[in-house]
């Protein structure tokens, strides 16, 4: 008997949930940043001035520390 779709749906969130849990760790540890909202920032970049998170500028509004 093949097994029911809520256990193979189950088994698939936890397995993603693995690999979400191992991709961030590894940012992490490579010195990357969680925002507040979620998103990642490198190393070595802020988020621009007026960037999202409230006034609709671009998503890919960021900025090499270096340039500042």
């Amino acid at each position: 008997m093949p097994p029911r779709i809520e256990e193979v749906r189950e088994s698939i969130r936890r397995k993603v949930e693995a690999i979400k849990r191992h991709s961030d760790r590894e940012k992490l540890a490579a010195g990357w940043t969680k925002t507040e909202d979620g998103d990642w920032i490198p190393p070595g970049w802020v988020r621009a001035e007026g960037a999202p998170g409230g006034d609709g500028a671009a998503e890919d509004d960021t900025t090499p520390r270096d340039s500042m």
